[in-house]
C-alpha cells in the first residue's frame, strides 16, 4: 500500500509528540528544611535544590541542579547530584508539582487524529472499474463510445454489392405484442415459409436470447430497455449482411420501438442505402392473451408472483402506426403469414434467388 502524504505527515507529526513525551519532567519544589534525629543513626540534613528557587532568593539562575547532603552514623558526608530538566516550578512552601506534558499530549493527538484521516483517505480511494479496457479508460455505453474514443467506421462491401451478391435485400421485421399474442407462433411460421422460398432469413426470440446475449439483463424498465437496445442492434447486422432478420419480442415501449427503427432507417452509409424495418403489431385483447396463457405467466402475475409483468404490472405501449397488424385471434396463422408476405411483395422486398446468382 502506497503511503500518502498525510501518512507521512501523520508519522512525522508521531515523531514529534514521542520526543516532546520524553523530555517531560516532574519537579518537586519544597523549602530548605533539617531534621535532625536524636536516634544512634545520626543528624540527617536535606538541603532541596542548591539551584536558588526564585522564591526563596539564592544566586543559582535556575540550572536545574539538585544537591542532597546526608549525614551518617559514621561522621561522613555523601552528596548525591540529580540533573533535572528545564521545567521548573515557582511554588513555595508546599511542594508543587508541575509537569510540562501538556504540549506534548497536545501534539499525540493532533497525530492520532491525522493519522486517522489519513487511513480514511486511504481505504475510501475509488477503486478502478474491473472492466476498464486495456488503456485504463473507464467502460461508457455505446451510445457515446463513437463520440468520445477514437474509433472510425471502416467500410467494406456496400449493402447493394452484398444484395446482388446473394440475390435478395436484408431487411427487419419486428414483431410486438403482448405475451401470448401470438408474436413467436407466427414468427416462426414466417421464417419457415421464406427458407422454402429460398430467402436467407434468422429469427430472434424474445425468451431465447436471454439464455446467452441478454442473461444478464431482468425486466425493470432499464433492462427491457437495454434488452431492445441489443436486439435492434443484431438485427441490424443481420439485415445489413441482406438477411432478412425476424424478432419477436414483447417490446413494450413505443420509445424502444423507435430506436431500433432509427438504427435501420438512419444507418446509411457511403454506397449503403437505409435499412427497412417492417413493425408488426400482433393486436390481441389482454383477455384473450391470459385465457391462452400456455407459460402460465399471467396466473402468477395476477397472484403476485411475477413483478412488472406487461399488461398487468407493467405498461404496454400499443403501436400507433404499424406497417403491419394482425390478430391472431380472428385469423390462423397461415392467414398471418400470407398478410405479412403480400405485403413484403407490394414493397418489392421478396426478392427470390436465381439458380445463376
Amino acid at each position: 500500500m502506497r503511503l500518502s502524504s498525510i501518512t507521512l505527515l501523520a508519522l512525522a507529526t508521531a515523531v514529534v509528540a514521542q520526543e516532546s513525551s520524553s523530555t517531560t519532567t516532574k519537579t518537586k519544589t519544597r523549602d530548605a528544611s533539617t531534621k535532625t534525629g536524636k536516634n544512634s543513626k545520626g543528624t540527617t540534613t536535606a538541603a532541596a535544590n542548591n539551584a536558588t528557587d526564585p522564591v526563596a532568593g539564592g544566586s543559582d539562575s535556575g540550572k536545574g541542579n539538585s544537591t542532597a547532603i546526608s549525614t551518617a552514623p559514621g561522621g561522613g558526608k555523601k552528596t548525591a547530584t540529580t540533573s533535572q530538566a528545564s521545567a521548573t516550578s515557582f511554588a513555595s512552601g508546599t511542594g508543587t508539582v508541575s509537569v510540562n506534558g501538556g504540549d506534548g499530549l497536545i501534539y499525540f493527538i493532533f497525530a492520532v487524529v491525522v493519522f486517522i484521516l489519513a487511513l480514511t483517505t486511504i481505504y475510501t480511494r475509488p477503486t478502478p472499474a474491473i472492466d476498464s479496457d486495456v488503456l485504463g479508460n473507464t467502460p461508457q455505453s455505446p451510445a457515446t463510445m463513437a463520440t468520445t474514443r477514437n474509433i472510425t467506421w471502416h467500410t467494406g462491401l456496400t449493402r447493394q454489392e452484398r444484395n446482388q451478391a446473394r440475390g435478395q435485400k436484408g431487411y427487419t421485421i419486428w414483431f410486438t405484442g403482448l405475451s401470448a399474442s401470438g408474436k413467436s407462433t407466427v414468427a416462426t411460421a414466417l421464417e419457415q415459409h421464406l427458407l422454402h422460398l429460398g430467402v436467407a432469413a434468422y429469427r430472434l426470440d424474445g425468451d431465447n436470447v436471454r439464455f446467452g446475449l441478454n442473461k444478464d439483463l431482468g425486466f425493470s424498465e432499464k433492462d427491457r430497455n437495454e434488452n431492445i437496445r441489443r436486439i435492434a442492434e443484431v438485427a441490424k447486422l443481420f439485415a445489413d449482411s441482406s438477411t432478412v432478420a425476424i424478432t419477436s419480442f414483447i417490446s413494450p415501449y413505443r420509445a424502444d420501438r423507435q430506436l431500433a427503427r432509427e438504427l435501420h432507417t438512419q444507418s446509411a452509409q457511403a454506397g449503403n442505402a437505409p435499412l427497412e424495418f417492417i413493425e408488426v403489431y400482433v393486436d390481441i385483447p389482454i383477455d384473450v392473451a391470459e385465457q391462452r396463457d400456455p407459460k402460465g405467466l399471467y396466473k402468477k402475475a395476477r397472484a403476485g408472483e411475477i413483478k412488472e409483468f406487461t399488461g398487468i404490472s407493467a405498461p404496454y405501449e400499443a403501436p400507433l402506426e404499424a406497417e403491419i397488424t394482425i390478430k391472431t385471434h380472428e385469423n390462423t396463422v397461415e392467414e398471418c403469414v400470407a398478410q405479412i408476405v403480400e405485403y413484403l411483395k407490394s414493397k418489392s422486398l421478396l426478392f427470390i434467388p436465381t439458380a445463376s446468382v
